[in-house]
């Protein structure tokens, strides 16, 4: 695969928003089925979800969840990005 992160992760996706109402915070994210081999979207939530005091689960290529610590967002979504950061810098 060419590139470092951003040329291999440009259709990977990762969305947290949270639902103030509810008290939680929501997180989606998505990953082509050729980088799902290396960066499974459950794996790559997790990063997130941790922060956010959360669980979830799903596909290889797409996995969703939600936590309570919706404060927490910003924080999320750095450590989201710092774990894409890590796995395609290693490729």
């Amino acid at each position: 695969m060419p590139g470092g992160s951003v040329d291999m992760c440009t259709a990977c996706n990762v969305l947290l928003m949270r639902n103030a109402e509810k008290g939680k915070a929501l997180a989606y994210t998505g990953v082509p089925a050729d980088l799902a081999k290396i960066m499974p979207a459950g794996e790559w939530l997790k990063a997130a979800l941790d922060l956010l005091g959360g669980k979830g689960g799903g596909k290889p290529t797409v996995a969703q969840g939600q936590g309570p610590h919706i404060h927490k967002l910003s924080e999320a979504m750095d450590a989201a990005k710092a774990h894409a950061d890590r796995i395609m810098s290693s490729q």
